[in-house]
C-alpha cells in the first residue's frame, strides 16, 4: 500500500487543493493506493485548537461524519 498526504491550500479560483509544499493548515487530505478495497481518500479538519482531527466530506462542516481522532484517550 502507498499513499500521500498534504495540507489543503486555497487557489485563486476559490478551489482548495492538497499541497505537498504547505507546512501548516487547518485541513489535511489523505490518500491511499493499493488497498484491497480500492483507492480511497479522507479529509481531516483540525478542531479544538488543533487537539483533535475530525473526518469530513463537507468543507463547510468539519465534523459532519461525527468521527474525531485525538492523541489523548
Amino acid at each position: 500500500m502507498s499513499g500521500a498526504w498534504g495540507f489543503f491550500v486555497d487557489k485563486s479560483d476559490a478551489l482548495s487543493v492538497v499541497s505537498k509544499e504547505a507546512k501548516k493548515g487547518a485541513w489535511i487530505g489523505l490518500s491511499f493506493r493499493g488497498v484491497p478495497e480500492g483507492d480511497c481518500s479522507m479529509d481531516l479538519a483540525a478542531v479544538d485548537g488543533g487537539d483533535k482531527l475530525c473526518a469530513s466530506d463537507d468543507p463547510g462542516d468539519p465534523c459532519d461524519l461525527d468521527v474525531k481522532f485525538s492523541r489523548k484517550p
